[in-house]
C-alpha cells in the first residue's frame, strides 16, 4: 500500500561528506580554485549559522585537493573532503548539512559535475545507474540527452549526469583520396605534423645528471597560429614539398579525452543520486526498464525503439538488487527447508512441523509492522534480520507443540492437551519474546553511525519475535485442532472407502 517504503540499500548519514567538482576539459587552475574557494565559502556559512543558533559546530575538519578526483587528474578537476563531529555530538546530521550546503553552493558557471556524498553504506553502485551501449557515438549522446531529461521527471532524483566529457578544440586531419597516388600514408601525415609543431627528437647530451634532448621544430613564430598550420608544407618520398591542404582535409572540432569501451561497444553511462525518503524506486525502476513480465511502457523500449544501434543496460543499486534477490531468494528457501527437516526428525510427522512453521508469515509482518512504527525503510539489512527471525519466531510454537503431544501421548484428551498446554507455556513463551526484544532496545536506540547498519537487522528481529509471540498463542493451538479434526475427516473418507 505504499505505506512502507522499500529501498534495497538504505543510506546511512556518514561522520564525512565528500565533494567532487568537474568543470570542461581544459579549465585553468585559477578558475577551478575560484569553484573550489566558493564551495569552502558556503561550508564557513553554515558552521557560522549554527554557533549563532546556539547548536553544536557540525565542523571537525575540511582539506581540499586541487587538479584530481575520483582517480583522475585534471586542472579541470577538485576535492572538498569534510570530517564532521561524531553523530551523538551534533544536532544535525551529515544529509541535513549536504542539502543544506547544496543549496548555498548553488549553481557554479561552467560546472559540468557536482556530486555532494553524505552517505555510508554497503559497496554499492549508484542510485541510478544507466548505461548506454553502440557504436554510433552521436546516437549515444542523443540517447543520453534524452535519458537525462527523463530522470528529471522523478522527484528525489538529483545530481543527474552523464559520463562524456567533451574535450578540447582540435585540429583532424583526413587523407584525401588524391594523397594515396603521391605515396603520403597516415602515419607519415602524422610523423611530419608532429615533428613540425611538437618537435622531433635529434639527440641527447649527457649534462651531469641529466639528459638534455636537442628537438628540430618549426620557429616558434611559424607555430603559434592556425594560419601557420595550413601553410604547412608535406614532404613526399621523392622529397618534394607540397601544401598540407593538397593531401589533406582540415577539420575543426572536439576531441575525447577518454571513451570507455565494453565488449568493443562505446559506453556513456547516466547516472544520478537519490533522496531515498522521497524517491520511489520501485516505480523508478518500471518506468526505467518495465515489469517483471515485460510488459507495459519503458524507457528501454522507447531508447530502443528510437535509436536502433543503442542498447540500454541496467546498473547501480538496480542491478545488484537483482543480483541480490536471487540469492536471498535461494537462501530463503534453503533455511525453511532446514527448519523443516530439523523440526521433522523429532516429531516424526510431516504436518506437525507446518503447524510450527505457521507463524514465520506472521513474524514476517511484524517486522514490517516495526518499521511502520519507528519511520523506516524496508531495506536489504532488514530482510537479513527477517531470515534470521524465522529461525527465532518457530521456538515457541515448538515447545507448544511439543507439550500438547507430551500431554496426548500420557492419555490425556485433546482439548485438554491443548488448553493445558497455553496455560502451563504462557509464561515461558512471554518471557522469552519479552527478553529477545528488551536486549535489543540498546542497539534501536543508539544513534552513532556503526549503529545504523544493525537497526534495521534489529527492529525485523525484535518486532517480528514480539508480534508472533502473540500470534503464536492463538493461532497454533487452533492450527494443531484443525489438522487433528482434518486427520478424523481424512479416517472417515478411508473408512468408507473400505466398506465400498
Amino acid at each position: 500500500g505504499g505505506f512502507v517504503k522499500f529501498s534495497p540499500f538504505p543510506q546511512v548519514p556518514s561522520d564525512f561528506i565528500q565533494v567532487f567538482i568537474k568543470l570542461p576539459e581544459g579549465t585553468p587552475v585559477v578558475q577551478t580554485q575560484l569553484a573550489l574557494d566558493h564551495i569552502g565559502n558556503c561550508l564557513d556559512e553554515i558552521a557560522a549559522e549554527d554557533i549563532a543558533d546556539g547548536k553544536a559546530n557540525p565542523i571537525k575538519n575540511h582539506s581540499q585537493f586541487l587538479g584530481f578526483g575520483q582517480g583522475t587528474q585534471g586542472t579541470n578537476l577538485a576535492f572538498f573532503f569534510v570530517e564532521l563531529t561524531k553523530s551523538e555530538l551534533r544536532d544535525s546530521d551529515a544529509e541535513e548539512v549536504s542539502k543544506r550546503w547544496r543549496e548555498k553552493i548553488g549553481t557554479i558557471p561552467g560546472v559540468r559535475q557536482l556530486t555532494i556524498n553524505a552517505f555510508a553504506g554497503p559497496p554499492t553502485g549508484l542510485p541510478v545507474d544507466i548505461r548506454l551501449t553502440g557504436p554510433d557515438f552521436d546516437q549515444l549522446r542523443v540517447a543520453a540527452k534524452e535519458t537525462r531529461e527523463r530522470l528529471a521527471e522523478f522527484p528525489g532524483l538529483f545530481d543527474i549526469r552523464d559520463t562524456f566529457s567533451e574535450g578540447k578544440r582540435e585540429i583532424k586531419l583526413r587523407l584525401k583520396p588524391s594523397a594515396e597516388p603521391l605515396g603520403i600514408r597516415v602515419d607519415d601525415l602524422a610523423r611530419q605534423v608532429r615533428a613540425a609543431f611538437y618537435g622531433a627528437e635529434a639527440q641527447r647530451i649527457q649534462r651531469g645528471r641529466d639528459d638534455v634532448r636537442v628537438m628540430v621544430r618549426y620557429p616558434m613564430n611559424e607555430r603559434t597560429s592556425l594560419a601557420h598550420f595550413e601553410n604547412m608544407r608535406i614532404r613526399l618520398p621523392g622529397g618534394i614539398e607540397i601544401p598540407i591542404k593538397e593531401v589533406a582535409e582540415l577539420e575543426i572540432g572536439e576531441g575525447f579525452p577518454t571513451i570507455t569501451r565494453v565488449d568493443r561497444q562505446r559506453v556513456i553511462n547516466i547516472q544520478a543520486d537519490a533522496d531515498k525518503d522521497v524517491a520511489d524506486f520501485s516505480k523508478i525502476n518500471k518506468a526505467l526498464y518495465g515489469d517483471a513480465s515485460g510488459n507495459g511502457d519503458s524507457l528501454l523500449k522507447d531508447i530502443q525503439a528510437k535509436y536502433p544501434g543503442v542498447t540500454l543496460v541496467m546498473g547501480g543499486e538496480a542491478k545488484d538488487w537483482e543480483e541480490t534477490k536471487a540469492s536471498l531468494t535461494g537462501g530463503v528457501i534453503l533455511v525453511l527447508f532446514v527448519i523443516y527437516a530439523l523440526l521433522a526428525i523429532p516429531f516424526r510427522s510431516y504436518l506437525q512441523p507446518m503447524i510450527v512453521m505457521v507463524v514465520v508469515p506472521f513474524g514476517v509482518a511484524g517486522a514490517i509492522l516495526g518499521h511502520l512504527v519507528t519511520f523506516q525503510t524496508v531495506s536489504i539489512l532488514s530482510l537479513m534480520g527477517i531470515i534470521a527471525l524465522s529461525g527465532v519466531v518457530v521456538n515457541d510454537s515448538l515447545v507448544l507443540v511439543d507439550y500438547i503431544n507430551r500431554r496426548r501421548s500420557e492419555g490425556i484428551a485433546l482439548m485438554d492437551a491443548v488448553r493445558q498446554a497455553g496455560a502451563v507455556r504462557f509464561r515461558p513463551i512471554i518471557l522469552t519474546s519479552l527478553t529477545t526484544f528488551v536486549g535489543l532496545i540498546p542497539i534501536l536506540l543508539e544513534r552513532s553511525l556503526q549503529a545504523q547498519f544493525l537497526i534495521p537487522m534489529a527492529t525485523s528481529l525484535g518486532f517480528g519475535v514480539l508480534f508472533a509471540t502473540f500470534i503464536t498463542l492463538l493461532l497454533v493451538p487452533c492450527v494443531y485442532m484443525i489438522l487433528e479434526d482434518l486427520k478424523r475427516l481424512g479416517s472417515k473418507f478411508g473408512n468408507l472407502f473400505k466398506l465400498g
